[in-house]
């Protein structure tokens, strides 16, 4: 079977897909000055958060969602082709299941976040393995030495 793509070549495809939909933002909170405007209303500034280290926080989001359907647009290859090629080859699938972990990274946050969650659950379901916890309790009324009757 045909690749379009040698192992190294693909890893920086991949990175180089995620690398076009992603940006980096640092957070930040406002924090009054403890000066009034003219109207006597207090003035903010926009400052950096920081995290319990002392560091700025950063924050990665994507503008364009990820998706295994827009990666295989990237690549301009079929997504079968993406999926059957180099996400069930062993010199692929590093690669791809880091993408594939990030799609569904995504997709997992977007419950927190969407009011209408129908389609997300569809998603995580269909495509990432994801299924409702059922849990069954059987019971008998026999014990099991009752199946065991001697003769």
């Amino acid at each position: 079977m045909m690749r379009k793509f040698e192992p190294k070549e693909f890893t920086e495809k991949v990175e180089n897909y995620i690398k076009s939909i992603t940006a980096t933002r640092t957070l930040t909170h406002s924090v009054d000055t403890g000066n009034k405007d003219s109207k006597g209303k207090p003035i903010y500034v926009s400052e950096p958060r920081l995290n319990n280290l002392g560091e700025e926080v950063q924050e990665d989001y994507y503008f364009k969602p990820p998706t295994i359907t827009s990666l295989a647009l990237y690549l301009d290859i079929e997504k079968s082709n993406l999926i059957k090629n180099y996400g069930n080859n062993m010199d692929y699938q590093h690669s791809y299941k880091k993408v594939l972990a990030i799609c569904e990274q995504y997709t997992e946050s977007r419950l927190l976040t969407d009011k209408n969650v129908a389609g997300i659950i569809f998603s995580l379901k269909n495509n990432y393995g994801w299924k409702d916890k059922q849990e069954f309790e059987i019971s008998a009324k026999n014990k099991l030495e009752d199946f065991f009757v001697e003769e």
